[in-house]
């Protein structure tokens, strides 16, 4: 069997990423599509998106610092983040996706 990258299919989640927010993205800009989210004021949206933002770059990094470990070993990741949340690479993407929402 083929050994998968450490990558895994994470570059194909950063194409699929690319793909749908450039056309967001561009309606945004040329259509004058308004995606403001009003239901907060938006230092309150502020204060959340950096929240949300710096826990998804600590979840990213510990999530690669586990999977390097295990990589070396050729095992499967079973502690640290890994024992707590089942995909917290994904999670990280989640958080990093929201802020994004958070700061228009």
């Amino acid at each position: 069997m083929k050994q998968m990258s450490i990558t895994g299919i994470g570059t194909k989640l950063v194409v699929i990423t690319i793909g749908y927010a450039i056309p967001v993205a561009l309606c945004q800009k040329y259509f004058s599509i308004d995606f403001t989210i009003r239901l907060l004021p938006h230092p309150a949206l502020t204060i959340a998106g950096i929240t949300l933002l710096a826990i998804g770059i600590l979840g990213l990094l510990f999530s690669f610092i586990a999977i390097k470990k295990a990589y070396q070993k050729d095992a499967l990741c079973t502690t640290g983040i890994y024992a707590i949340c089942r995909h917290p690479i994904y999670a990280s993407w989640i958080l990093y996706i929201t802020p994004a929402s958070c700061f228009y």
